[in-house]
């Protein structure tokens, strides 16, 4: 992506996808999620919901309508 000036005014340019523009963004990825962090997201959720006190009542239990969260997690 570029931006080209053209009598005066931006454009925006889309570079057309090729095989390699392909092989840049997986190598990128791999790169990325090389850096980042590894969390067991149910967690930092109640985390987040016993930091806050806030779980909305639209989220249920998978197994169970009716659930509980133990106050020692």
């Amino acid at each position: 992506m570029r931006v080209e000036t053209v009598d005066g005014r931006d454009r925006l340019v889309l570079t057309r996808w090729t095989a390699s523009t392909n092989h840049r963004v997986c190598f990128l990825r791999e790169q990325v999620t090389a850096v980042l962090p590894r969390i067991d997201l149910p967690g930092v959720l109640l985390d987040d919901v016993d930091w806050t006190g806030f779980l909305p009542s639209s989220l249920t239990s998978v197994s169970v309508a009716t659930c509980t969260l133990p106050r020692d997690v």
